[in-house]
This record gives structure tokens, C-alpha cells and sequence, in this order.
């Protein structure tokens, strides 16, 4: 595990070469990775033999009836504490409540090969502040265009080190009002997420190009940390590992899998999160988006239909404010 040193007046991060290496062990043979998030994920669906394979599909694409139910999802207990002291190996104990904030993932099995036709359900979680008396507003949102997915989607790269993270001048000079804001209050008056409310994302991936920059790493290794306005929330807040701490020691958040090639989530203590939340007067607002397409195979340009689906939830703690859910589905073109 890499490990970051205290900053400097002259440079960022002193380089420690003993901790080089991806961050998260990897699996045991039989071990699920993501035990941090775990729904069932379905076969393909089946196709009759003498059907096109592609109008076959476009049924399932198009039946928005059997969406799974991912909000029982968003809640884990674990002792993080303890998994940390032993090595972040296999599943941790039962313990404290944990909010999941952001996380991606296919909960239809992909073949291997992907040239020929085959259907996918993409999921993805995100996670905002929004103002409780804004909750309304965001209630109303109507669901006929998608919400923005690059404002979702905060990452940084290794335009700062680590280190740096949450409060030094160079992380802090990449922040913008419309997009990486240092408090949630720049957000007034905005709208950069398609809600119809001022919404500032939590969670942002930080992105160091192994590849290119650090030859120990094979790839892009992203670690997922708060975003400066969520981590403004936690006054002293300081990383070690890619944990972020509280002034006193407490574990805060971390990324349970920050390792190169590959994405993690960031897991948050519900109860100190909706201490902030409940003295700013702010809720946390979950985005739950899944999509059923179809991939028609190389060379098919048919599209058979999708449905989209969005659902809100707003919660401060284990009080829930808001759940609403809209969905559209998206006619096939199977003319060739």
C-alpha cells in the first residue's frame, strides 16, 4: 500500500518507493470482489434458435416491468476499523451503518465474446447534497431528459498528488462553482445536474496514470474520495491510505478497492454523515439510474429499444424524505 507523506512548503508529497503497488489485495480464488455491492446479477436472457437474436432481445429492452429494487443496496454494516488492521482481506464483519455513494456495475452477465448480440443492464449509483427545502423542487423533476452525467461524474488527476487532498492551494485551484465547488453553498442559483435544484455530487475519483507517470502501477489506478464541498462537511478531515479521517482518528469514508484498472465505490459512516448533513440543512440525495439495451453485434446498426430508469432517494441518517422514480422507454428501430 502506497502511503502519503505530510506536505511541505516546497513540493507536494515526499515519494516513498517501500509502499509502492496497487492499494487493495486482490481477491481469493472464490471471493466476490464487491462484496460492498451485491445484487443478483441474471443470465442472458434466451432466444429462440430460429428468431433474429436482436428482435428477440428488443422485447427484454423494452420491459421496464422487472427492474431489480437496488435501495436496500445503498445501507451496509461493517466494521471498517478492523478490516483495515487486517489487511482489507475478504469481508468485513458486521458493524457500523455505511451509506454506498457512488458505484457501477452490469447485473446481467457479459459473454466474452461481444461481437454477437447480447443484452446488458447497466446500474449506477451517485450520490448529492441538495438543500432539504429544495427537496420538492427535486421531486417534481419529470424524467424526460437525462440528468448530466459529466457533472456526476467529478474526477481529478495527477494534476495534484494525493496529498494533497482536501484543503492545500493546489488541490483547491482545480475547484470551480459550476462543477468541483469548494463549499455546497457556491452551488446557489445553479442547476449543473438537470434537477431543477442547486446539487453538488459527493464523491469524486482521484486518478493517477500508472501507465504513464508510474511505472510500479500497470494502468490507471482511481481511488474514490469526497469531493471538496462534502469533505468542507467534516472540518479537519485528513486522508491516510485513501481513508479519510476526522480531526480525532475517526474513519470517516474510504474506497474499499482503490486499485489500478479498476473501480471501487466510496463508503461513508451514515451516522457521522447525517450529524453534518442535519446542521448545514441538507439531505442526500441518491441517484439510482439503470438501463436494459442491447448490443445488435459488429456491423448491426439496429437499435432495439431501452428503458432508462431513475430513482431518487433523499435521506438524512435512516429518515427518509423523498422516493420517487420515472422512467422512459425508448422504441426500437429494427428496420435494417
Amino acid at each position: 500500500m502506497w502511503r502519503t507523506q505530510p506536505l511541505t512548503l516546497d513540493a507536494t508529497v515526499a515519494a516513498d518507493t517501500s509502499n509502492d503497488g496497487p492499494v487493495a489485495p486482490p481477491p481469493r480464488p472464490g471471493q466476490r470482489r464487491n462484496w460492498w455491492f451485491s445484487p443478483s446479477v441474471r443470465p442472458q436472457p434466451g432466444v429462440p434458435p430460429s428468431q433474429d437474436p436482436v428482435e428477440a432481445l428488443s422485447g427484454w429492452a423494452t420491459d421496464g416491468s422487472d427492474m431489480p429494487d437496488l435501495a436496500a443496496h445503498l445501507v451496509l454494516r461493517a466494521d471498517l476499523e478492523a478490516w483495515v488492521r487486517n489487511g482489507r482481506v475478504g469481508q468485513p464483519a458486521p458493524g457500523r451503518r455505511y451509506r454506498l455513494l457512488t458505484v457501477t456495475d452490469h447485473l446481467v452477465e457479459l459473454p466474452d465474446d461481444r461481437s454477437h448480440p447480447h443484452a446488458d443492464l447497466l446500474v449506477s449509483v451517485d450520490s448529492v447534497l441538495v438543500r432539504r427545502e429544495a427537496l420538492p423542487t427535486a421531486q417534481r423533476w419529470s424524467g424526460t431528459q437525462p440528468l448530466d452525467g459529466h457533472a456526476l461524474d467529478v474526477s481529478i488527476t495527477d494534476a495534484i498528488f494525493l496529498g494533497e487532498w482536501p484543503a492545500a492551494p493546489a488541490y483547491l485551484a482545480n475547484c470551480v462553482p459550476d462543477f468541483r465547488p469548494r463549499t455546497w453553498q457556491e452551488t446557489a442559483g445553479t442547476d449543473a445536474i438537470g434537477l431543477g435544484v442547486p446539487a453538488v455530487a459527493m464523491a469524486e475519483r482521484y486518478c493517477w496514470e500508472g501507465s504513464t507517470y508510474d511505472c510500479s502501477l500497470p494502468a490507471t489506478l482511481n481511488i474514490y474520495l469526497l469531493g471538496a464541498a462534502a469533505a468542507a462537511l467534516f472540518p479537519g478531515i485528513r486522508q491516510s491510505d485513501g481513508i479519510g479521517r476526522a480531526a480525532d482518528g475517526t474513519l470517516v469514508h474510504l474506497d474499499p478497492f482503490p486499485a489500478p484498472d479498476d473501480d471501487g465505490t466510496l463508503l461513508i459512516d451514515e451516522a457521522l454523515l447525517a450529524e453534518a448533513l442535519t446542521r448545514e440543512g441538507l439531505v442526500l440525495l441518491q441517484i439510482i439510474q439503470q438501463s436494459k439495451r442491447v448490443f445488435a453485434g459488429s456491423g448491426d446498426y439496429r437499435f432495439a429499444g431501452e428503458t432508462l430508469s431513475t430513482r431518487l432517494i433523499g435521506t438524512v441518517g435512516d429518515e427518509t424524505f423523498c422516493d420517487i422514480s420515472r422512467q422512459r422507454i425508448l422504441p426500437p428501430r429494427l428496420a435494417r
